[in-house]
């Protein structure tokens, strides 16, 4: 519902794409592992979020774009594993 900035943008982009939504966990990491999707939750979520893939899987294909700080509630972004997009978040261009 934001007017303007970053959340009006981001709120935007996810209305137009038809999978913004996931019906089930599952449908949202094959969506980011098929490297045209990136999850954004809290990082506790993202974090469970991998090692669920993990656990499934035994490999280690999702990643989390940079190191967040120390905040309850924080919000991580969960990308594939060698995504190009990673070095934007970690080097903060």
């Amino acid at each position: 519902s934001a007017k303007i900035g970053l959340y009006k943008q981001l709120g935007d982009k996810l209305r137009s794409q038809s999978k913004s939504n996931c019906a089930t966990r599952q449908e949202c990491i094959d969506l980011v592992k098929s490297g045209s999707y990136a999850y954004l939750n809290t990082e506790y979520v993202a974090k469970n979020f991998i090692d669920e893939d993990y656990k499934a899987t035994g490999k280690c294909n999702l990643a989390l774009a940079h190191q967040t700080e120390m905040i309850p509630g924080s919000l991580a972004w969960a990308l594939p594993k060698r995504s190009p997009y990673t070095r934007l978040f970690t080097k903060g261009y």
